[in-house]
């Protein structure tokens, strides 16, 4: 009897560049599951073991699979990438730089863990409602995102409200640790709307300095509660 060999893949190993240099950094440890998600749902859609493009859609209706698939894929390419994004900035934060560059790398890297929860949305809606959204059109994918946070009572919407705060709103008001930016807590932002309550912090005034707290930190928070919340629905698909 003839055996048909079917390759075992690993991201390690078979993903694209991007892939590869994201596994060691953080998808092995911390996500994991997206190593499983690409065997099963990427990796058929492509060329491999010729390339990493994918099939055209004759070729994706040979093996029963369809653009819903081709865009579920592409969306799940597109987490990794503002992720990587993120980590990157976490890591440049790790060095004090100027304050203003401080703001400007925690509003980049909030912005982009909310680039990556719409895209997981999305695909987490599409997933459980594979034909009730067209793949490419835009759209259905904002009516997919808002329909999985609805479903799911908005999750990480505190990260978002804090993502709109500095990007949307009056500037927040910050103070300094040494060569560290602070700013308030994700849960402490409504109280220092006024920012008279922290200029010229007199002794009395103390107490505020507990609520506030390096951007590094703050985005390490965000970063932690984002891809736990990637790690667990990824591991259901």
């Amino acid at each position: 009897m003839d055996y048909v060999h079917t390759p075992t893949y690993r991201l390690a190993i078979d993903g694209d560049d991007f892939e590869r240099h994201c596994w060691n950094l953080f998808v092995k440890d911390q996500f994991s599951s997206y190593e499983r998600f690409w065997l099963k749902s990427v990796v058929s859609l492509t060329n491999r073991p010729n390339n990493v493009h994918f099939k055209t859609d004759a070729e994706l209706a040979a093996i029963s699979k369809s653009q819903s698939d081709l865009c579920v894929a592409q969306l799940n390419y597109s987490v990794l990438r503002h992720l990587m994004r993120c980590f990157e900035v976490l890591k440049m934060l790790e060095t004090p730089s100027g304050i203003d560059q401080q703001l400007n790398l925690l509003q980049e890297g909030m912005a982009r863990l909310v680039g990556a929860q719409d895209n997981a949305f999305e695909l987490l809606e599409r997933v459980k409602n594979p034909n009730g959204y067209k793949p490419f059109l835009e759209k259905d994918g904002k009516t997919a995102r808002e329909a999985w946070q609805k479903s799911q009572n908005y999750p990480l919407q505190t990260l978002r409200n804090y993502r709109n705060s500095l990007m949307h709103g009056r500037l927040l008001p910050g103070i300094t640790d040494g060569p560290r930016l602070c700013l308030p807590n994700i849960d402490k932002v409504s109280s220092y709307l006024d920012w008279r309550l922290i200029t010229e912090l007199s002794p009395e005034q103390e107490e505020y300095k507990k609520d506030f707290i390096s951007v590094l930190n703050i985005l390490e928070s965000a970063w932690n509660e984002t891809i736990m919340y990637l790690e667990n629905h990824w591991k259901s698909l």
